[in-house]
């Protein structure tokens, strides 16, 4: 079951030509060409047939005007030209109540990439909603542009609409396939080009300008720390003031990220900013702090991150295997590859419960013990990587998995008082706290394939939750996403001013598989 939610989005309409005349009582009344005299003796008084007479000057009555796909004419009323009047469509499209849509068969067919909703009073004020819709193409049965049609009837359910509502389906390059316009609104151009107030419909697309972190000194070996290089390229494509994508080559980028407990890289008051890499599988971001967090966004519009996978060099948790079971104490062997308790780069606290953390047992598989959380907890080392873990109740056995994360309050996407934000083909190995925060969001937000999954020999995934959401007026969009392994709730979801989520999430086994919340 795929459930998708809208989002906000306003666009503005395209106009053709626009010819002024000066068609009058004048030696070249009939020459279109003509320059116009702006000397007030020589205005024009009267006009000639077919031209208006309109603040001292000669307007062609109708003129020939191109929009989207198709050209018209513009007739000129109480001083201006109106909407363009299709009237001829290019190849490949027709005609339809004055749009020109895409002709889609079964052999050439249509990827429905994106399906808007225009709802006039939802609530109190002209809106345009965005949905996109992945993987889904048009062959001639109409099914797939009929799901997005029928956001109509969902919309006028949400907001109590009348008739005045207009829902279009359009391909990846935003050509109008089909469209429901239940009360004759003026369709608008869409070209994906930013709109009147910085909203944004096609992120990637739109970016007119890419800034390479690797000309910023970033280097791809695994070795070198980016950190630096990273933040000069996003701080220049923030500084150009056009939408911009910062780009990630394929390779591993380290980034010790020197302060600790805050985000390493700082997006603050991006606009219309895309941070992507070359894929899941062959751009890695390796955050070198395990007590930072990742970005941190505030105060922005129009971000979204893609196409790469993150981890840490140093896992922000202790993990081990039980070898004895005492009485309100067990021995811990720590695995290799994870810090030791003592570490107190990693436990500045030990093991005292700083911040939200606290202990966790799992059995070999992966499935947690109960209790679920285990605080108060300290420790003994017994030489090596062995330690005694004092405080622990339960029932554990031998073999089981002892985890004891950093939680230290630093999200690894930490997205605050922004709208229109997102991430899609992303996947997160390990993380210092929650993965995705969202508070104070606006607009909508969109995650599209993120995966939150474990790496081989690992129990724990985020350190936190999977996603935390407070005060958010946006509506939410989570598809094709699959989380596993988080320390805490896969969502932790405020609903006092939040207007909804639609999710679509598949961890296998997970009792939360294809469920839908609305608030």
């Amino acid at each position: 079951m795929k459930i998708v939610w809208l989002g906000i989005l306003i666009l503005l309409c395209g106009c053709g030509r626009f010819e002024v005349s000066s068609n009058g009582s004048d030696p070249a009344a009939n020459d279109l060409a003509a320059p116009v005299n702006d000397t007030p003796a020589d205005e024009p008084t009267t006009c000639d047939p077919g031209y208006t007479l309109a603040n001292g000057r000669c307007y062609i009555n109708q003129q020939v005007c191109t929009t989207g796909n198709g050209t018209g004419l513009q007739s000129f009323v109480d001083g201006s030209y109106g909407a363009c009047e299709i009237t001829q469509c290019a190849p490949g499209f027709s005609l339809n109540n004055g749009t020109c849509q895409k002709v889609c068969t079964a052999g050439a067919p249509c990827e429905i990439s994106h399906c808007l909703v225009h709802a006039q009073t939802c609530p109190n004020q002209n809106v345009w909603d965005h949905l996109i819709i992945p993987d889904d193409s048009y062959n001639g049965s109409a099914a797939n542009v009929n799901a997005c049609l029928a956001r109509a009837d969902d919309y006028r359910g949400w907001c109590g609409l009348g008739p005045n509502i207009f829902v279009g389906a359009y391909d990846a390059n935003w050509n109008l396939i089909a469209s429901t316009n239940s009360n004759g609104y003026t369709i608008p151009t869409v070209t994906g080009g930013p709109a009147a107030d910085g909203s944004n419909p096609n992120p990637v697309a739109l970016a007119t300008q890419t800034f390479s972190v690797d000309s910023y000194g970033a280097v791809a070996d695994g070795v070198t720390d980016s950190t630096a290089a990273f933040q000069a390229a996003i701080n220049a494509a923030m500084a150009s003031g056009q939408a911009s994508r910062v780009s990630l080559s394929a390779g591993t980028y380290l980034l010790n990220c020197p302060g600790a407990d805050q985000a390493c890289l700082s997006l603050a008051t991006a606009h219309q900013l895309t941070f992507s890499g070359q894929g899941v599988d062959k751009t890695l971001v390796l955050i070198g702090n395990p007590r930072a967090g990742g970005f941190g966004v505030s105060g922005a519009d129009n971000v979204y991150f893609s196409d790469f996978s993150l981890d840490y060099k140093t896992i922000p948790a202790t993990q081990g295997t039980v070898i004895y079971i005492g009485q309100g104490s067990v021995n811990v062997q720590i695995d290799g590859g994870f810090p030791l308790p003592n570490n107190t780069t990693v436990f500045p606290g030990g093991l005292s419960s700083a911040g939200d953390a606290f202990g966790m047992v799992f059995d070999p598989y992966g499935n947690i013990r109960t209790p679920n959380a285990i605080f108060g907890m300290s420790y003994a080392s017994l030489g090596g990587n062995t330690f005694t873990i004092y405080g622990v109740s339960g029932s554990y056995y031998i073999g089981d998995k002892f985890v004891y994360p950093v939680r230290n309050y630093q999200p690894t996407f930490a997205i605050t008082n922004s709208s229109n934000v997102g991430l899609k083909n992303v996947t997160q190995y390990a993380g210092a706290d929650v993965a995705l925060q969202f508070v104070n969001i606006s607009g909508s937000v969109v995650v599209n394939n993120f995966q939150l999954k474990r790496r081989a020999g690992r129990v724990l995934t985020a350190s936190g939750g999977a996603i935390w959401a407070r005060n958010n007026t946006a509506r939410f969009l989570i598809e094709n996403s699959y989380f596993e392994g988080m320390g805490d709730d896969l969502l932790d979801w405020h609903a006092g001013v939040d207007k909804g989520l639609s999710a679509d999430w598949a961890a296998p086994g997970s009792p939360c598989k294809k469920t839908s919340r609305r608030s």
